[in-house]
């Protein structure tokens, strides 16, 4: 969810932020030689969504998961109804070469990432396109456990915060082809991880400290099979570093997204298998973390419907499967949705 998908405790992918994320692809397109803008001025999208999302994972705040009686298992299924508005505001200069915004970026979302974002885009004379953008905070990173290890009692929330930026080109030379670096912040307010484990030394516990820099680079290439249809394969690098060593980790991805568009139609999927190897062993498992994810999404969007102008209504659907060597790093969701999108300009 963020350029980076952060590792623990909000790693991999979240259901929730995905579901926003694929409900923003309505206002993304795939295409990379597209301009900026069509006139120079203010612009803006707009989204108002509804869905259902059902996930499994140790790390879900709901009250419903605030007691686990063992750390043998991935924690409680939970499923909630969502209901939000989404947006995104840019000016656009005279020459349409250069614009300033603040919400999602088009580049981004288009990944399966999503975060609020202050940043420019310029695109150049070979339509290759600069963006530089600055997130100050990122989304569902809002609340976690002090202590997720705790067993048999109530665990406490505490603050998680995390900021951070990214570069990205676009396009390289006319060449389709796209990369990016990003990295975010990660701290905690009241780390407690494993304080609660008699077994445990200071040094086992230090290792499970979770505050840490994220660094991501990613490649994507675009490849147009037709007018209409388009694949865009990608390869993706994580590395965190964290002040815990078994939290600090290497994680290699691939994603092949699809898109087809022919008329008011537009429909977009993808796939991302990613693994994950830990730096050190966790002591409370006195194993390595190795992790193998899984998601899947598609969206449809219908523009125009009964024929409003610059309307669209979009329907998306979302699994998503996490497998770790350590069953209480298991986790898993799905979801369903529907929206409608206003596109101002």
């Amino acid at each position: 969810m963020l350029p980076l998908r952060l590792t623990r405790p909000k790693r991999q992918i979240i259901l929730t932020s995905t579901l926003l994320t694929a409900f923003l692809l309505c206002i993304v397109s795939s295409a990379n030689s597209r301009p900026l803008a069509t006139k120079s001025g203010w612009g803006a999208d707009l989204a108002i969504t509804t869905g259902y999302s059902q996930n499994q994972s140790q790390f879900n705040v709901d009250d419903d998961n605030r007691v686990t009686q063992d750390l043998t298992n991935s924690g409680k299924e939970t499923s909630e109804a969502l209901v939000f508005p989404l947006a995104r505001v840019d000016y656009t200069l005279e020459d349409l070469k250069t614009q300033f915004f603040v919400g999602n970026s088009r580049e981004n979302v288009g990944k399966g990432e999503f975060q609020i974002e202050f940043g420019a885009t310029h695109q150049f004379q070979d339509n290759s396109k600069l963006t530089l953008a600055y997130f100050p905070e990122l989304p569902f990173i809002g609340e976690t456990w002090k202590d997720p290890y705790l067993t048999g009692q109530a665990r406490e929330k505490t603050d998680e915060t995390a900021q951070g930026g990214r570069i990205e080109l676009r396009n390289i030379g006319g060449s389709l082809l796209d990369i990016q670096y990003a990295f975010a912040d990660s701290t905690i307010d009241n780390e407690l991880s494993g304080s609660n484990l008699a077994y445990l030394s200071d040094l086992d516990r230090s290792q499970l400290h979770r505050d840490a820099i994220y660094q991501r680079l990613s490649a994507d290439h675009l490849v147009p099979l037709s007018g209409k249809f388009f694949l865009k394969p990608g390869l993706l690098y994580t590395r965190a570093n964290a002040k815990g060593d078994a939290n600090s980790s290497d994680e290699y991805a691939f994603r092949l997204q699809m898109i087809y568009r022919e008329s008011r139609h537009f429909l977009t999927g993808s796939a991302t298998y990613g693994h994950l190897e830990a730096k050190a062993t966790n002591p409370v498992f006195n194993q390595r973390e190795k992790t193998d994810r899984i998601s899947l999404f598609a969206l449809y969007k219908y523009q125009k419907p009964f024929n409003m102008e610059d309307w669209s209504l979009l329907a998306i659907g979302f699994l998503g499967e996490t497998d770790s060597n350590i069953n209480f790093y298991n986790r898993s969701g799905l979801g369903i949705g529907i929206g409608a999108s206003y596109e101002w300009r």
